[in-house]
């Protein structure tokens, strides 16, 4: 996640803009422009959460105890076949990623807003001031 967000630091929102000015609605701006900007940190981001939750998940298996955490049960939940328990555990964990990624750039999006707008109002004022 945290590469996205870098990621996403060094994404021009001037290339938004001229898509949208151009006819671009927003889902082909984020087919034809985000995404293929953000895919190389999606696909590193998904190799380290693999590779982490593999290391994390040894770990816990071995050391759980008497306790079941969330990745042994789902494990041994697996190991046993894929129920609908499991379906809807995945599904509820890429919503609520969804939805924090969805907070997150509108969010951003109002910061920049904002300080848009301020510029402008600052331009106005100094446009002013010469007048």
């Amino acid at each position: 996640m945290l590469l996205v967000l870098a990621r996403l630091q060094s994404f021009d929102p001037g290339l938004e803009e001229a898509a949208l000015d151009l006819g671009a609605s927003h889902g082909q701006v984020l087919r034809r422009i985000l995404l293929p900007h953000l895919s190389p940190a999606i696909a590193a981001s998904a190799a380290i959460a693999f590779f982490q939750s593999i290391e994390n998940f040894n770990v816990t298996l071995f050391t759980k105890a008497s306790e079941t955490t969330l990745t042994v049960y789902v494990f041994s939940q697996v190991r046993s076949g894929i129920t609908p328990k499991i379906n809807a555990l995945a599904f509820l964990l890429i919503l609520l990623t969804l939805v924090l990624a969805l907070v997150y750039e509108a969010n951003r999006r109002r910061k920049a807003r904002i300080e848009a707008e301020r510029e402008a109002e600052a331009r106005r004022a100094e446009a002013a001031a010469l007048l």
